[in-house]
């Protein structure tokens, strides 16, 4: 008999400011991995995220092993709360960037992240949504295998550029 890995467990502790660097360097993995149009700079990528946090009612969150709060952070996650109106006036989450690093994936990092996300943040019976980028298969595959269902497809019209 083949011995399964134990399982895994991870605590989402807020992000510091001293870890906002870090944060928009793994942002900036997210975005090449998901194949964004645009990949912003370290500082560009920080300065949103602030910006977020500190006017758009983000929060940002670090995933590390159980019980390690100083290891290396294999993860993290930005969520907000919404008002969902299709939802009889109740709130929802939103998921706005997940993302496990590139040396941590396919060790059941991301489910863990998502139970995390749910013992820890949100509270019982409330959705959670996210946005997955078409460019992106890999993310959308592991969304619709720990329990995300299509709901709709968002279309997107950008304008020609003129000289």
């Amino acid at each position: 008999m083949i011995d399964s890995p134990p399982p895994v467990s991870i605590d989402l502790a807020p992000m510091r400011d001293d870890e906002l660097a870090l944060v928009a360097e793994l942002n900036i993995q997210l975005q090449i991995d998901e194949a964004a149009a645009v990949v912003m700079t370290p500082d560009n990528a920080a300065a949103r995220m602030r910006r977020w946090i500190d006017h758009e009612d983000h929060h940002a969150l670090l995933a590390r092993p159980a019980g390690q709060p100083t290891a290396d952070p294999v993860g993290y996650l930005v969520y907000a709360e919404h008002h969902d109106d299709c939802n009889h006036g109740h709130n929802m989450l939103y998921i706005r960037q997940f993302l496990v690093r590139r040396e941590h994936r396919r060790q059941g990092i991301g489910r863990a992240m998502m139970d995390a996300f749910h013992r820890q943040i949100a509270p019982p019976n409330t959705p959670i949504e996210m946005d997955v980028l078409l460019s992106n298969p890999t993310g959308h595959a592991f969304w619709n295998a720990v329990g995300f269902q299509d709901r709709f497809t968002r279309l997107r019209h950008e304008p020609t550029q003129t000289p």
